[in-house]
């Protein structure tokens, strides 16, 4: 019983003497099949003091995730990570995910970047989307976008290229930014069409191809959530066609 166990701890912790590693994890076991957390932590905190090991990092991180600490959360699996002794894909990705919560960007764009290059992230669209969303919010656009472009390139939906069409369109790479909004459009699974297809109008815009941002805006407008930005568009497109013949005769 727990009670027993702790009598024993306790007896052994007065002489002088470190518990056996078992004890302790017996009564770890005992407090977390009960749900008290906090006192299962109290023994992992031991368990790290005497017996040092990965799992014991990562089984408090995963417990101040239980009670909801997601600072200590972070704090142990940041221990464990410097320590090199996260050797999972989930746990590197965990460790980004929480650094990005913690708004810390540059060291969850870090942390993956390493994973990739030591083999222990899997490549996989999610983890790449993760290290791209990572590089651009720390202001590492020109690192962000090959990750983002290859988390595209692997994701069965085009939702991922809308979303690096529009990364490129503020870019003002507007021909990188049609080529990824059509391939996401041509791909389906776009959550909000409309706004790729606004996305790239205004691209082709941006291009001085006309008649295909003319043409990608009114496809835009068939969604009533588009529509009077699309007309807005297309009515400035009109001004500016009329504007550059215009042109074109006082040059003529």
């Amino acid at each position: 019983s727990l009670s027993n166990i702790e009598t024993a701890i306790n007896r052994e912790e007065a002489a002088g003497k470190v518990p056996k590693e078992q004890w302790y994890n017996l009564a770890r076991f005992i407090y977390y099949d009960r749900n008290q957390y906090a006192k299962a932590l109290e023994i992992l905190n031991v368990l790290l003091m005497y017996y040092p090991k990965r799992d014991y990092w990562l089984q408090a991180s995963g417990l101040y995730s239980e009670l909801n600490d997601e600072p200590r959360q972070l704090a142990m699996l940041e221990a464990t990570y410097e320590q090199d002794l996260l050797e999972k894909s989930s746990d590197i990705v965990n460790l980004a995910s929480l650094y990005l919560n913690a708004e810390v960007p540059y060291f969850a764009a870090k942390a993956m970047a390493k994973g990739f290059d030591d083999e222990i992230v899997e490549k996989d669209s999610k983890n790449y989307e993760l290290a791209g969303v990572a590089w651009r919010q720390a202001q590492e656009v020109q690192k962000s976008l090959p990750m983002l472009e290859i988390a595209a390139s692997k994701s069965e939906k085009g939702e991922l290229y809308a979303r690096l069409g529009n990364v490129l369109l503020d870019l003002e790479k507007n021909k990188e930014a049609a080529d990824a909004l059509k391939k996401g459009l041509d791909r389906g699974g776009v959550k909000r069409p409309d706004q790729a297809r606004l996305a790239l109008g205004m691209a082709y815009f941006n291009l001085g191809d006309f008649s295909a941002a003319r043409r990608a805006f009114r496809e835009a407008r068939k969604d009533k959530r588009a529509r009077s930005y699309a007309d807005q568009w297309l009515k400035y497109i009109s001004s500016e066609e009329k504007r550059l013949k215009e042109l074109a005769k006082e040059m003529g």
